[in-house]
């Protein structure tokens, strides 16, 4: 049997939600990118190469 907590964990530096922000943040930015490789033609009207 796994023993309960007595008290709430104490957290070192961050909570889970700063870190979801930080989450969200990088699953946006995977997000777009993988816009940019679904519609290469499209997205290539603006940016160069």
């Amino acid at each position: 049997m796994v023993p309960r907590a007595r008290a709430a964990p104490k957290f070192d530096r961050w909570t889970y939600w700063e870190k979801f922000d930080y989450w969200a943040v990088f699953c946006m930015l995977i997000g777009g990118l993988g816009l940019l490789l679904w519609f290469p033609v499209f997205f290539s009207r603006f940016l160069p190469g």
